[in-house]
């Protein structure tokens, strides 16, 4: 080669240098108001359905998914025993919004929806403030998610959205920090997201990481603002455990919390990848997690490591630095949810995606903006699949999330959802069966209701109100020996009031059962008067 031909080669690598150097230091246009009027009308338009339904704080739930449901009012909210718990200002909020006129399911779950829109608007803020391409595209994937579904519509998890959205402005005043206002804001927001959340503590790393992507390079004053928020941190966390007794250790109690952590991780990684399914509650296989070997149980961790030995390989590089901060702050956000323990409405284990909510926009913004940063840095001629591929994304999660919100809109088609899901479960059954008898909503045949019901006292026979809709069902089927039967044991087990007790009397004298109507007549002077 000559030497004309190694200078022409030379200029022209620096010529592609200074293109691309220019490009990547180039400021991406910010999404103007109709960016977020798309967020917000697209949010809307998947979630709205939640709101049809008045189903709230259900008696067929058995489990305490807030304080709020053992309080009868907000004098009994201890405020210092509840920000310790991290329960404060989501029990407050579900006292104020009962106290008000409005419908308290709707205003419920359009506080939510508030909540959930407002994180999203915050995720843009902070990637649009690291310079990310694919911003937007990221945000809308994480709005439109299924997996959000559960936090917005059970009641008890607006921590969860509450938790996310003071972490995301905390990051966001942090990273800009221009005057000593937003500085101030961004030490409160960071002091709140510590006492919503257990997530709240990773602030000054993920701060910290997304700093170093930002500035590409280490200088210790560029993280002297990091320095406050990690002293918050180390109090909050501090003072929430001080004298909180430490747990005993059992025999394979760190086993049992190893298993438990994988099997919640690999769940994880399935509904922020692939959510095929979405559900209010997944099956927890309890004894396959008992059986698993520890060395099954890190795999869900491993599967990482590939990932982080390739970004610390070429960690000067931007899309290194990319990938690193979305992998860490991933796993910082998602222990709180690793950790947690999951319940099904009857109490029994299982797998719920209110964990992965806070921890959700950090995937989500990684594979995005990630890919779609790549695309742009190899100058790959492929830029159209990309946006084919984002569009079909968006189209599946719109379409997995609408028919979600639809079949949860409404008592009936929830519960008809929750039985098929849990088959062998009663307590679904149970509110199906309530509600057709109620409502006249479900088209069931007499004949249909009555094999149900036979069924479910099957398995459960203490379940007298289910069993005085069964002995309607069969002197409405005309079905009187049955319904004979049914009464006599009613009577039998247990202490119904006069509305039931004057019914069973006339069916015993339309039967010709004259000693057992005046028995029953008897007990109608000496019986309190429950709802029957």
């Amino acid at each position: 080669m000559s030497d004309y031909e190694t200078v022409d080669q030379d200029q022209s690598t620096r010529r592609v240098e200074r293109r691309r150097k220019k490009r990547d230091n180039k400021e991406l246009r910010k999404v103007g108001w109709l960016g977020y009027t798309v967020l917000i009308f697209a949010v809307l338009a998947t979630f709205g359905s939640l709101l049809g339904t008045d189903l709230l704080w259900t008696e067929y739930d058995q489990v305490q998914r807030s304080p709020f449901t053992a309080m009868e009012s907000p004098d009994e909210v201890q405020s210092i025993k509840l920000l310790r718990n991290r329960s404060l200002v989501d029990t407050l909020s579900y006292f104020a919004e009962s106290n008000t006129s409005l419908p308290v399911a709707q205003l419920h779950r359009g506080i939510n929806l508030l909540l959930h829109l407002t994180a999203a608007i915050f995720l843009l803020r902070v990637l649009q403030n690291l310079n990310l391409t694919g911003a937007f595209a990221a945000t809308l994937v994480f709005a439109l998610h299924p997996a959000v579904v559960q936090p917005i519509f059970w009641p008890g998890y607006r921590a969860e959205l509450f938790g996310l959205v003071l972490i995301l402005a905390a990051l966001d005043f942090g990273l800009r920090s221009r005057n000593p206002i937003e500085y101030l804001l961004a030490l409160m927001l960071t002091l709140a997201a510590c006492f919503v959340h257990k997530a709240g503590l990773a602030i000054p790393v993920v701060l910290a990481l997304m700093i170093y992507l930002q500035k590409g390079s280490i200088h210790l004053n560029e993280y002297n603002r990091v320095l406050p928020m990690v002293c918050i941190a180390l109090f909050t966390g501090a003072w929430i455990h001080a004298g909180v007794p430490a747990e005993a250790s059992q025999p394979g109690a760190i086993y049992e919390a190893i298993n438990h952590a994988g099997q919640n991780l690999a769940f994880f990684y399935k509904q922020a990848l692939v959510p095929a399914s979405p559900a209010l509650f997944h099956p927890y296989d309890s004894y396959s997690a008992a059986q698993t070997s520890i060395e099954f149980s890190i795999l869900p961790f491993c599967v990482l490591i590939p990932f982080y030995a390739v970004a610390l390989f070429k960690f000067r590089t931007g899309w290194s630095r990319g990938l690193l901060i979305g992998l860490t702050a991933f796993i910082l956000l998602l222990l709180p949810g690793i950790n947690a323990r999951g319940f099904n409405i009857d109490g029994s284990p299982a797998h719920e995606t209110y964990g992965l909510y806070i921890a959700l926009p950090a995937i989500l913004a990684l594979i995005v903006a990630g890919s779609r940063s790549v695309l742009n840095r190899v100058e790959f001629a492929g830029k159209g699949l990309w946006f084919m591929a984002l569009g079909l994304i968006i189209l599946i999660e719109i379409t997995l999330s609408a028919a979600f919100s639809y079949a949860l809109g409404n008592p009936v088609r929830m519960w008809q959802l929750q039985a098929e899901q849990w088959p062998k479960q009663w307590i679904p059954q149970v509110a199906l069966i309530n509600y057709a008898a109620d409502t006249n909503e479900l088209e069931f045949s007499q004949s249909e209701l009555i094999r149900k019901l036979e069924k479910l006292l099957e398995r459960r026979p203490e379940l007298i109100d289910q069993r005085r809709i069964l002995v309607r069902s069969y002197v409405a089927a005309g079905q009187r020996s049955n319904a004979l039967r049914e009464y006599r044991r009613i009577l039998r087990e247990s202490e119904p009031n006069e509305a039931f007790l004057s019914e069973a009397a006339d069916f015993f004298d339309r039967m010709g059962f004259k000693w057992e109507a005046n028995n029953a007549r008897k007990r109608m002077q000496s019986t309190p008067t429950p709802d029957s």
